[in-house]
């Protein structure tokens, strides 16, 4: 299903200027709500556990954030839930505020992001900091979040998650994001035009350049004879 969506998505989407794909590719980001709560009676301590290895981590300096700030940002990302006519206002505010905890550190964000999408039963705010840091023009943050949309691992109010994912990833290849590139051509390997087929090797080709993932699986792709020609 997601792959004959995104076949239709990339033949239906006229191209942009690269400048003009990169404002709005984080200006959609913003623009979609904050992710919700797994469940409605979740507390603070699902969102951001008591774990000895993220205590561990985050007591021993090694990002820009304490347990105890985060365990702050925790208990405020579940208190802007319990008002759902006025949620999204509170999570914009909460979003300030991990700016200001995290001193601008993307790169710390990413990593706070992933301990608690690894350790918390509620991941919610490991998506929403996920989103913050593709806000501030992360490309690989923002691929991220939208292979989370694109798979339905995020849910966000009033919105198809699946596809604000897809155009956050198709949005990203024409950047030229080596992995998002990846996704892509890897979905086109699916369809069963060969101009289609052959226009994901020469995407694949060109994510090769930037990652050596893509080398592999050009190298997988030419291994079989159901994706291209072996001439080709």
């Amino acid at each position: 299903m997601l792959s004959q969506t995104l076949l239709r998505t990339l033949r239906v989407s006229a191209p942009r200027s690269r400048a003009l794909s990169t404002v709005n590719i984080f200006n959609n980001i913003s623009q979609l709500p904050f992710p919700r709560l797994a469940d409605i009676d979740s507390s603070p301590d699902l969102v951001v556990p008591q774990n000895d290895t993220l205590v561990q981590i985050l007591t021993q300096n090694k990002v820009a954030i304490s347990f105890d700030q985060l365990t702050t940002l925790g208990r405020e990302f579940v208190a802007a839930h319990s008002d759902s006519s006025d949620s999204q206002v509170q999570l914009e505010a909460w979003r300030g505020r991990v700016m200001s905890e995290f001193g601008n550190n993307i790169n710390d964000m990413c990593t706070v992001s992933r301990l608690l999408g690894k350790y918390s039963p509620d991941k919610a705010m490991a998506f929403a900091l996920l989103k913050v840091a593709a806000e501030c023009g992360d490309h690989d943050a923002a691929f991220n979040y939208g292979i989370q949309l694109s798979r339905g691992k995020i849910m966000i109010p009033g919105h198809n998650s699946i596809k604000a994912g897809i155009v956050i990833i198709k949005t990203l290849s024409k950047l030229g994001h080596p992995m998002s590139q990846v996704t892509i051509a890897e979905i086109m390997f699916t369809s069963k035009d060969l101009n289609e087929r052959t226009r994901g090797i020469e995407m694949m080709k060109k994510a090769a350049d930037d990652t050596p993932v893509a080398c592999f699986k050009l190298g997988e792709v030419y291994r079989k004879t159901n994706v291209v020609p072996r001439d080709i």
